[in-house]
């Protein structure tokens, strides 16, 4: 998952939650704007900070060493051209 996707998820997943950002940083227990920093791409969450957020919203993110990550992804990828050649 890139930043930008990360970004994105964790603004949606709190915008369906009805959470503002005070909410969100009063159940991490972090500011307003370190929340705002991270939703807008000013700041980057460090592990311990993403695993909080994740469970304040509900989030089930995936991470691992870009390489990992990149290898899963085109394998997920690959498998998803194997079905659509063989519909």
């Amino acid at each position: 998952m890139d930043e930008k996707t990360l970004r994105e998820a964790i603004k949606s997943a709190r915008l369906r939650k009805k959470m503002t950002l005070s909410d969100v940083a009063q159940s991490i227990n972090s500011s307003i704007g370190y929340v705002h920093e991270i939703e807008t791409g000013l700041k980057a969450p460090s592990m311990a900070m993403l695993s909080k957020l994740s469970e304040a919203l509900g989030l089930r993110i995936l991470v691992g060493p870009a390489e990992v990550m990149d290898a899963v992804t085109r394998r997920s990828l690959n498998t998803e051209e194997v079905n659509k050649e063989g519909a």
